[in-house]
């Protein structure tokens, strides 16, 4: 066995002795290596154990296709009209709104605007 410190693939040659990262604990490995603390053993057995749950995309996965330009400039499109929507439907809430109260003082609708109104003020 080799001297100095454990490496990851110490500990994947080792797990793959006894049925691979899945199949094994840190106890086991360390009788194997001979050697390295167990906190060093589990945190390579954890990465290895991770690596085999995450296997990695194909490249045709990995990589996200640009759409083309009138696929992009449609969605610009909408996007815009959604938010044109949006900010329309927000305005009219505002406008219908009775009151607010900012800070103690009541502000209400009266059909020019919003109206500061004195503390003692009631609303009907």
């Amino acid at each position: 066995m080799e001297a100095g410190p454990i490496t990851q693939q110490d500990v994947a040659a080792a797990a793959d002795q006894l049925g691979g990262p899945a199949n094994t604990n840190a106890a086991k490995i360390r009788e194997i290596l001979g050697r390295g603390s167990l906190a060093t053993i589990q945190r390579h057995l954890q990465a290895l154990r991770d690596a085999q749950r995450a296997p990695e995309l194909p490249e045709a996965v990995q990589t996200i296709p640009t759409p083309p330009e009138a696929v992009s400039e449609a969605s610009r499109g909408i996007w815009a009209a959604a938010w044109a929507m949006a900010e329309q439907r927000h305005a009219e809430s505002l406008a219908h709104a009775p009151c607010w109260v900012i800070t103690g003082i009541t502000f209400a609708y009266s059909g020019n605007g919003c109206q500061s109104l004195s503390p003692n003020t009631t609303l009907l």
